[in-house]
C-alpha cells in the first residue's frame, strides 16, 4: 500500500475452479407414471417385522456419476418429513431408519437403482396422525456444484397413535 496512492496492486497468483455436474435424479415414472421417483406408505400388516413403520421406496441415478471427482458411482441419500403441505420439511435421524439408510448407495447413469427403506415415525413422532404427510428423499453425489437431487412422495396417511382398548365387564346377575 502507499500512502500517495500511485502504487498499482499486484496478483501474484489466480486459480479458477470451473465445475460441471448434473444433479442427481429420480425417475418420474416410480412407482407408477407421473409418480415422482418416491412412494412412502406405512406397513399395516401386524404379522410383519416392520409393522407400524414407514416404507420409503424410490428409484434414483446420476447422469454423471462415471465423471464424478469425490464418490463416482455413488450416491449419499436423506430424508425428511412433513406433516401436512404447509409445514416446514424435517429432518428423519439415521437413528430412525434402517441401518445403512443414509451411506452411499451405488447409482448407474443411463438407469435408475430401486432402494428401499423403512422409517421408524412411532419413535421419532409419537401419538401423531396425519393423512397428509409427505417424505421428501434427497440424493447428494457430493460433488461442488449441483449435487442434490430430490423426489416428494404424495400425500400418505401417518399414524403413529397408540391404540386403545375398552374394557367392558359383563354382569351376570338378575337385573
Amino acid at each position: 500500500t502507499s500512502s500517495d496512492g500511485v502504487s498499482t496492486p499486484t496478483l501474484n497468483s489466480v486459480s479458477l475452479l470451473y465445475a460441471i455436474n448434473a444433479p442427481p435424479a429420480f425417475n418420474p415414472d416410480y412407482p407408477s407414471t407421473a409418480a415422482g421417483g418416491a412412494v412412502a406408505t406405512q406397513v399395516t400388516d401386524a404379522a410383519d417385522a416392520n409393522w407400524g413403520k414407514i416404507k420409503i421406496d424410490y428409484a434414483v441415478l446420476d447422469p454423471d456419476t462415471d465423471s464424478g471427482s469425490v464418490t463416482p458411482g455413488f450416491v449419499n441419500p436423506s430424508f425428511e418429513y412433513r406433516l401436512n403441505s404447509s409445514d416446514a420439511w424435517h429432518a428423519i435421524g439415521s437413528s430412525y431408519l434402517t441401518a445403512q439408510s443414509t451411506g452411499l448407495k451405488p447409482v448407474l447413469t443411463g438407469s435408475y437403482t430401486t432402494y428401499t427403506t423403512y422409517w421408524d415415525a412411532r419413535g421419532l413422532i409419537p401419538s401423531q396422525y396425519s393423512a397428509t404427510a409427505q417424505v421428501r428423499v434427497t440424493a447428494n453425489d457430493n460433488e461442488v456444484i449441483y449435487n442434490l437431487g430430490y423426489a416428494t412422495t404424495s400425500a400418505t396417511t401417518l399414524d403413529t397413535t397408540p391404540p386403545t382398548t375398552s374394557l367392558f365387564r359383563i354382569n351376570g346377575g338378575s337385573s
